[in-house]
């Protein structure tokens, strides 16, 4: 299935974020746990931290801190 037609079924709608930002970060899964809202900004998500089970600690490398485009399809929700 391709990756938009999942977008267009997303239901209810608040599924449409988590499955964009899956489909078109390449974050890890302990990266995008640990996304807040505040961390979008300048057109770009600034990963700060990360979230294991219970723990939040920084991210696994320093390369995984640099700012990562967004596609136009998430910056504009």
């Amino acid at each position: 299935m391709k990756i938009l037609t999942m977008l267009k079924a997303a239901k209810p709608f608040d599924n449409f974020l988590p499955i964009a930002l899956v489909a078109f970060t390449g974050l890890r899964q302990s990266e995008l746990r640990g996304l807040r809202w505040g961390d979008f900004y300048d057109g770009r998500l600034h990963v700060q931290r990360a979230v294991w089970r219970t723990e939040v600690s920084g991210t696994r490398t320093v390369e995984s801190e640099a700012p990562v485009p967004v596609v136009p399809i998430i910056a504009g929700f």
